[in-house]
């Protein structure tokens, strides 16, 4: 399943498995990285992930005291 990180409307990667793909934006925003201007295209029906649901999932799989929603 494919997984596309955006940046300000730029594609930045793309990942095969949600834990790869997730790796990125965590140095992303654990490095101050805006995150209204970050997002996750998750999958073959492109969902969406942003925002606090985006940090949820990051969390789930990289527990930081660094980062906030």
């Amino acid at each position: 399943m494919p997984y596309v990180l955006w940046g300000d409307r730029d594609a930045i990667a793309e990942f095969e498995d949600e834990a790869e793909a997730l790796s990125l934006p965590r140095q992303l925003l654990e490095d101050s990285f805006p995150l209204a201007e970050l997002w996750l295209d998750a999958g073959d029906d492109a969902d969406i992930i942003r925002g606090a649901e985006l940090v949820r999932r990051i969390r789930a799989l990289y527990p930081s005291t660094r980062l906030s929603a």
